[in-house]
């Protein structure tokens, strides 16, 4: 068996694992029952994601602290955001191909070693320094000391918000600018007109003072 075929069946194998532990619900027995009883049918979806899928096991230190995974399977739409091909990944460790995870701030490894250590399912939009985009991912674990990950990139999303977001401030400033422009105009017409109303309260005297002396 060649090795491409060999890395084929392993992914046909470890999808076919994943979906046999899907919870029996007479809503969706019969796409399921598909699936196990034809595996080029979970090739065929899994191909045609339009969200990146990635399947890999946990690899923890003596102290059960997740330290790194192994990428054990991976659709089509996985590679172009990433920026990698299957064949050169299937099978290492994620810092083998990214050291940078080693330093990533928002700890990848602790989150998805997280899913698959408890089982917990999590949902999160975060910066991957590795791929250098943003994404907002599902993780939950089919078996424990494994996860799945389906994310979709969102970096040109987050673009948008981030022009939206100092458009919006700058608007926030011109209007504050305005506001204090007029503040200042009414203030100094306000002023104006006091001294008007004073100096008529004065010329008024004044001008009574003077028609006397000139009698």
């Amino acid at each position: 068996m060649s090795d491409g075929k060999a890395l084929k069946d392993t992914k046909l194998d470890k999808a076919s694992q994943a979906l046999s532990k899907l919870p029996k619900d007479a809503t969706y027995d019969s796409w399921v029952d598909a699936f196990r009883s034809d595996r080029k049918q979970i090739v065929t979806f899994f191909s045609r994601m339009l969200y990146a899928f990635v399947y890999c096991r946990i690899i923890t230190d003596e102290a059960g602290k997740p330290v790194d995974y192994i990428y054990l399977g991976l659709n089509d739409a996985y590679e172009k955001p990433v920026g990698v091909k299957r064949e050169t990944i299937l099978g290492k460790r994620a810092t083998e191909v990214f050291p940078a995870l080693e330093k990533d701030p928002t700890d990848w490894i602790g989150i998805v070693g997280k899913v698959a250590l408890t089982g917990k399912a999590t949902t999160i939009e975060s910066f991957t320094p590795t791929a250098n985009i943003w994404v907002h991912a599902s993780i939950y674990s089919p078996q424990k000391g494994h996860f799945v990950e389906i994310f979709e990139d969102i970096t040109e999303r987050k673009h948008l918000e981030a022009k939206l977001e100092e458009y919006t401030k700058n608007l926030e400033n011109l209007v504050e600018d305005r506001t204090k422009q007029l503040k200042d105009s009414e203030r100094l017409a306000a002023i104006g007109q006091t001294a008007a109303m004073v100096g008529h309260d004065i010329r008024n005297p004044l001008q009574s003072i003077l028609g006397e002396l000139y009698l």
